[in-house]
């Protein structure tokens, strides 16, 4: 599909079980738009493709927020909202909090059972890494 004059094109991205992946806006051909796409980590998710054309680039972008706003896309980063931040950051800081004093315990323990100091802190980390790591929260830290 091409766009002439001020047409824009808005497409949606859907994976193979009909879930919204990524919603857009192009004045290019949506070939063109999605070439870019194919650079992104999740391009391979994609199945499917839908375009709507608007007679303007202002009506195109008005659609595509208010798509964003309310059929939340996965992978469309302007779908997170501040809330949504601020209660991501306050559940790592209390991840965050559980991984320290986990690691401050096994490390209590550790020397108890006769471990030397290195063996101890290694196993502390280790149960603070596996700990965040588990919450999906954190990227891998090894």
């Amino acid at each position: 599909m091409t766009s002439t004059g001020t047409e824009t094109n808005l497409y949606r991205l859907y994976d193979v079980s009909g879930q919204l992946l990524y919603v857009g806006v192009t004045r290019s051909p949506v070939h063109v738009r999605l070439a870019a796409h194919r650079r992104t980590v999740w391009w391979a998710q994609v199945d499917s493709v839908a375009v709507e054309r608007h007679s303007t680039w202002e009506k195109a972008h008005t659609a595509e927020r208010m798509a964003i706003r309310t059929e939340r896309p996965l992978h469309n980063i302007r779908s997170v909202t501040s809330s949504d931040i601020r209660e991501l950051q306050r559940e790592r800081g209390r991840v965050a909090q559980q991984g320290y004093e986990i690691r401050r315990k096994v490390l209590a323990e550790r020397l108890t059972e006769g471990a030397t100091q290195e063996e101890a802190q290694s196993d502390a980390l280790e149960a603070e890494r596996a700990h965040k790591e588990a919450s999906g929260l954190f990227l891998s830290l090894r």
